[in-house]
């Protein structure tokens, strides 16, 4: 039992201190989350503009 102790405190030290790091962590998170969403969708946007313009050109070539 007392061998265990300190095991115990170590563990919940570990747990406080990851808690912590996850608080100071979570805007950074979240703004990186928020940047790969305004990638990602500034990537569809350009394969959407990509598209359209493909299409104008073969709009064109038809006429």
């Amino acid at each position: 039992m007392i061998s265990q102790s300190p095991t115990e405190s170590r563990t919940g030290a570990l747990q406080s201190y990851s808690t912590i790091s996850l608080y100071f962590l979570y805007p950074y998170l979240v703004y990186l989350f928020d940047f790969i969403l305004y990638i990602l969708s500034t990537f569809g946007f350009i394969q959407k503009w990509v598209q359209d313009v493909q299409d104008q050109g073969k709009d064109e070539q038809d006429n």
